[in-house]
């Protein structure tokens, strides 16, 4: 066996962009959970061919904020990485998110779907400090 894997998959989509981020992210109305869920799977499938006989030791959700991706889909990922790879019995499944209250009401799901550690992006507790930087909040 070789050395496990590190897999990274990227939610672009945000509520609303920060003026000072330089990631790729961008503000939809509304995304095809479908079409993206089955394009993130797709490529984990051409990604696996390329990869064989490895596990899988650490999946991070990034972003975009992925907080706001459906728990369904993080399931699908998480499910789809364990079926191609293998998980590690101690992977780290962790997914970026941001303190709003919309994206809180999900962590139980997104916990029930595999994730076992969350990365909160808190800039800061200021409010003045958050508009200044044009963080939603």
């Amino acid at each position: 066996m070789t050395e496990p894997l590190a897999l990274y998959v990227h939610w672009p989509f945000c509520v609303s962009k920060c003026p000072y981020c330089d990631f790729n992210s961008h503000v939809r109305e509304s995304v095809d959970q479908a079409v993206w869920r089955a394009a993130l799977l797709a490529d984990l499938r051409h990604e696996a061919a390329l990869l064989p006989g490895r596990q899988v030791s650490s999946i991070f959700f990034g972003g975009g904020t992925p907080s706001l991706m459906p728990p369904a889909t993080v399931a699908a990922v998480i499910g789809e990485a364990a079926a191609l790879w293998g998980l590690t019995d101690d992977c780290e499944i962790t997914l970026e998110a941001n303190p709003n209250s919309v994206e809180v009401a999900a962590f139980a799901d997104l916990a029930a779907a595999g994730v076992n550690r969350v990365s909160i992006g808190v800039q800061s507790f200021d409010p003045q400090v958050l508009e200044f930087l044009g963080r939603a909040h």
